[in-house]
């Protein structure tokens, strides 16, 4: 009978590697909000309609903006593909709608700049309403 040993390098890496876990997906049946570290806050109707804007009137009409809008900073907890897009228009740090082609909201994330020019993108925390 042989016993293995793990070498105290593997011993190492196990301890010390990163785990990347899974940011959690609203149920899409219930009520819930999302709350940003930029201060905004988004329910669930307002978060909707900007992802119905995009899936109806640009992805349709531009196929190539849906691998520019693909979003892969966060795991998700859900097989698809997702995108993001600006919950408002303009220049500057914006909080972004992340969702799938089936309009399924996973996540709300608040772009903001380092200071060496960088861009972070921040989870939104998000709570249900009832």
């Amino acid at each position: 009978m042989k016993f293995f040993t793990i070498s105290g390098i593997s011993t190492l890496f196990c301890i010390i590697a990163p785990v990347t876990a899974l940011e959690p997906v609203p149920d899409m049946k219930r009520n819930f909000s999302f709350e940003c570290p930029t201060g905004n806050e988004f329910t669930k109707a307002a978060l909707l309609q900007r992802v119905l804007f995009v899936n109806q009137f640009i992805f349709p009409y531009k196929p190539d903006l849906q691998s520019y809008y693909k979003f892969v900073r966060f795991g998700y907890d859900i097989p698809e593909i997702v995108h993001h897009y600006p919950m408002e228009e303009g220049p500057g740090p914006h909080d972004f709608v992340i969702f799938n082609i089936n309009n399924r909201i996973v996540g709300v994330a608040s772009r903001v700049f380092s200071r060496s020019g960088d861009d972070i993108f921040l989870p939104c925390k998000f709570t249900y309403l009832n």
